[in-house]
């Protein structure tokens, strides 16, 4: 209070979370439509994305891979 800054601890993205028969599957909802969580899996997506890009025309065996 009273400063020239923010800070924000949590924070929801424009998506409206689904509402859900259970209140299992609605809690979830809302915590994915939570920034922190989008970004997090945003990153683990672009992450897996790039691996795939560099072995794109390579053969590699699975043991290869699985490291």
């Amino acid at each position: 209070k009273n400063r020239d800054y923010a800070c924000f601890f949590s924070a929801n993205s424009a998506q409206k979370p689904a509402l859900y028969d259970t209140a299992d599957a609605t809690a979830n909802s809302r915590i994915n439509a939570r920034l922190p969580y989008i970004f997090l899996l945003s990153r683990i997506a672009h992450y897996l994305k790039l691996i795939q890009r560099e072995n794109i025309g390579t053969t590699k065996d699975r043991r290869l891979l699985e490291l």
